[in-house]
């Protein structure tokens, strides 16, 4: 919500005042639920889903993800950023997120749908590649992910795909 509005008050001739408070309507009970319910015990995957949900971003999981510790905090934030980016930069509502085991290893691939990146035309030599830049919440990640022992790759042939690879 906060990036929306910081968008629409940049530029409001180019942003549908409608999207912008629905998106308040939607986030509003979220932030102003019940002191007396407990947040000890918030997962933190489901709260990115439900903040995703929020911003009118559905998350559909496919596969099995760990139950509990770091490494679904990471996809946690994963998730946030991800669908952020889905909502802010695509304008999609969908983030897939594919979780599987192998060598050792929890890999998990974030799409979002929605506009691909935009193709960078002023790079002549090389084939045309999409831009994305990775700074703020994408920066963000990769230090988590990597001070975690993990790695991250950024993908933009058809669409934008974050893969975070952690091990077990």
């Amino acid at each position: 919500v906060l990036l929306e509005s910081r968008h629409y008050l940049k530029d409001p001739s180019s942003f549908e005042e409608e999207k912008l408070l629905q998106a308040l309507k939607n986030t509003n009970p979220y932030l102003l639920r019940e002191y007396e319910e407990d947040d000890t015990e918030a997962d933190s995957l489901t709260e990115a889903i439900e903040t995703a949900k929020a911003i009118s971003v559905r998350v559909k999981i496919n596969g099995m993800i760990p139950e509990a510790g770091n490494i679904r905090d990471i996809l946690a934030s994963a998730v946030n950023e991800c669908s952020t980016n889905t909502k802010k930069h695509a304008d999609g509502d969908t983030l897939t997120v594919t979780a599987e085991e192998k060598d050792g290893a929890f890999i998990f691939t974030l799409t979002g749908n929605g506009e691909p990146p935009e193709k960078d035309t002023e790079n002549s030599d090389a084939a045309p590649r999409k831009t994305v830049r990775e700074n703020g919440g994408l920066a963000s990640l990769r230090t988590l992910v990597e001070n975690a022992g993990g790695s991250m790759e950024i993908k933009t042939d058809e669409a934008f795909t974050v893969i975070v690879k952690m091990k077990k």
